[in-house]
């Protein structure tokens, strides 16, 4: 975890100087090409120590905005989601309720409320995003609803995440550059609004395309700049898995292993990775569900998960042979269970 920690310092430090470093550039030239066009008419001319101190205030604010609850409501306009129909908050709050119960009385509860939101996407998946957001796919939802303890545990898995706060680096490394981001948003914005103004008035697309130019050579701008940010982020699968682990563990000290524990069986039947190339294994952002699985069996928790499922799986048996489940059940024991260490073969 240290090496993790490490990682993030370093790229946060490097998004911030670069940007920075950028905005500083930015503004210079601003005021030379100013001056030189006939903008700028003053007769004090601002030093290169001058726009440090106002690129460092411009940055520091523009974080503080982002960073904030008005910048979580921007983020989550921009992301894919929706609220929960009344259909399937009858069906998950009180799954979230049961999580955050358990959350609160085995740890200290950091994160008071969790929004629970849903992404309209056919494939089984689930993320958080921000400081309190949990997404499930409608896919999800459809594809096991009727699994209670799965569920639960895909929303404390994710619950994790957010409190282990692995979200809110990308968060900050994103508010470190919210000046450049909030500039090409403006860009977008006129650009956008010149275009349609075109479609209408035709004259109007004198204006509208050195619009786009500037949209287009603000892109640039913005990629150049975070190249470096960008080739730092690349490394972070060789980090991301220990987030998968931890969240994993906090699963089962909150709610048990039962619910992970079926939702990564469920994935063990349908995975398949046969990527060939360097460090192919290390480039995965989740571990294989079988290693996870491995931990979580080592946990204190799993011996009475495995105990239900070695009486579930006598009395099934029992049912089959159409014989008293009773006398099955003493007898299954005996057979197979007796003296048994370690029950992996029969889960």
């Amino acid at each position: 975890m240290i090496l993790l920690y490490l990682y993030r310092i370093v790229v946060f430090t490097v998004s911030a100087v670069s940007h920075y470093a950028a905005l500083v550039a930015l503004l210079w030239f601003g005021q030379v090409y100013g001056r030189s066009e006939g903008f700028l008419t003053g007769d004090y001319i601002y030093t290169l120590g001058d726009l440090a101190v106002l690129s460092a205030m411009l940055q520091g604010v523009v974080f503080l905005l982002i960073i904030s609850p008005f910048g979580g409501l921007f983020q989550a306009g921009c992301m894919p989601v929706r609220r929960m129909s009344k259909r399937e908050a009858e069906v998950l709050g009180p799954m979230l309720n049961d999580v955050m119960q358990g959350y609160k009385d085995k740890k200290p509860s950091c994160i008071k409320r969790i929004r629970l939101r849903i992404e309209d996407n056919t494939q089984s998946n689930a993320y958080a995003f921000g400081k309190n957001t949990i997404v499930l796919t409608s896919g999800f939802f459809r594809e096991y609803r009727w699994r209670a303890q799965l569920i639960k545990g895909v929303i404390a898995h994710e619950l994790g995440h957010l409190h282990h706060r692995d979200l809110w680096f990308c968060h900050y490394v994103a508010g470190a550059g919210g000046v450049f981001t909030l500039i090409y948003a403006a860009f977008t914005l006129a650009s956008f609004l010149a275009i349609r103004v075109a479609d209408i008035f035709l004259p109007f697309l004198i204006v509208a395309l050195p619009v786009m130019m500037l949209q287009l050579a603000m892109s640039a701008v913005i990629y150049i700049v975070r190249l470096p940010e960008t080739v730092l982020g690349a490394l972070s699968v060789f980090l991301s898995r220990a987030q998968e682990y931890r969240a994993d563990n906090l699963v089962a000290v909150i709610i048990g292993v039962k619910g992970m524990i079926e939702f990564l069986e469920s994935v063990q039947r349908g995975e398949c990775y046969t990527e060939v190339g360097f460090l192919t294994m290390k480039r995965r952002s989740h571990p294989p569900s079988e290693l996870r699985l491995e931990k979580l069996y080592d946990h204190l928790g799993y011996q009475d998960l495995a105990a239900e499922r070695r009486i579930n799986l006598v009395m099934e048996r029992a049912i089959k042979r159409k014989i008293g489940v009773k006398k099955a059940f003493s007898k299954g024991i005996s057979r197979n269970y007796s003296g048994e260490e370690n029950l992996t073969s029969y889960i």
